[in-house]
């Protein structure tokens, strides 16, 4: 059942997105109304999804981890197209799942973003910003760091709760310019319930996230965003 307005006359109904040249009519459809439409959707095969995110997950045994480093090297510049590279890492118990990454500049700046579902207070460094978001309707507290990376350089992030200055329950991200030769950068750091333990190694995901609007119903839609990320050390690289 398709709502909206104006539908007396109509001749013809297309599933698919306005922007994607790849549009499928409906096999049939009445007009119930000026506001209603009853269609039958396309045949299998023919209808489509909506392109957002590719994934490259990996998992290696045992649990408590204090903290996981990685690099990140953006290949590409998409600019002003929404991308998003990121790690998303998970907690032992009684928890949900994190992730941190470098996003391209949407109008307000690249940056580095920080977050942590069921998370309950952040604190970001010095020129970031705190936004509380929601999850299945459920509030996060996520850490937008001004971070203007550029393409080949090599970035190496961390996210920990051993490293000084954070206390019980904290979980800090910090960013480090490999290439430019620079020193390690405080992101922000943000505070989990109790009983989350520390991070686990089996449900760990490196992913490219699209989140231009439009939204795009075909791949070849959506610019190539190339980055490289390098594997994934643990516990100040005692693991890996």
């Amino acid at each position: 059942v398709i709502t909206g307005t104006n539908f007396i006359g109509a001749t013809q109904v297309l599933f698919g997105i306005p922007q994607d040249s790849t549009q499928y009519p409906a096999e049939s459809f009445v007009v119930n109304s000026a506001t209603q439409i009853t269609a039958v959707t396309p045949p299998e095969g023919y209808t489509y999804a909506v392109a957002t995110n590719t994934y490259t997950s990996w998992a290696w045994p045992g649990t408590g981890y204090t903290d996981f480093t990685w690099s990140l090297k953006p290949l590409t510049d998409v600019t002003p197209t929404g991308i998003f590279w990121s790690h998303q890492f998970a907690f032992d118990s009684g928890g949900n799942i994190g992730y941190c990454g470098l996003q391209t500049d949407t109008g307000v700046g690249k940056m580095v973003v920080f977050s942590i579902f069921g998370s309950t207070a952040a604190t970001a460094g010095s020129g970031g910003t705190v936004v509380v978001a929601s999850e299945l309707g459920a509030p996060f507290y996520s850490v937008r760091f001004p971070w203007a990376w550029v393409i080949n350089h090599v970035y190496k992030l961390v996210v920990s709760s051993s490293h000084a200055g954070l206390s019980a329950h904290q979980w800090g991200a910090y960013i480090t310019d490999v290439t430019a030769g620079g020193a390690e950068v405080f992101v922000g750091h943000i505070t989990v319930p109790s009983g989350w333990g520390g991070l686990s190694g089996g449900n760990d995901i490196f992913f490219t996230e699209y989140f231009s609007a439009p939204a795009c119903g075909s791949c070849a839609l959506i610019p190539l965003a190339s980055a490289q990320w390098s594997n994934v050390s643990a516990n100040a690289g005692g693991v890996s």
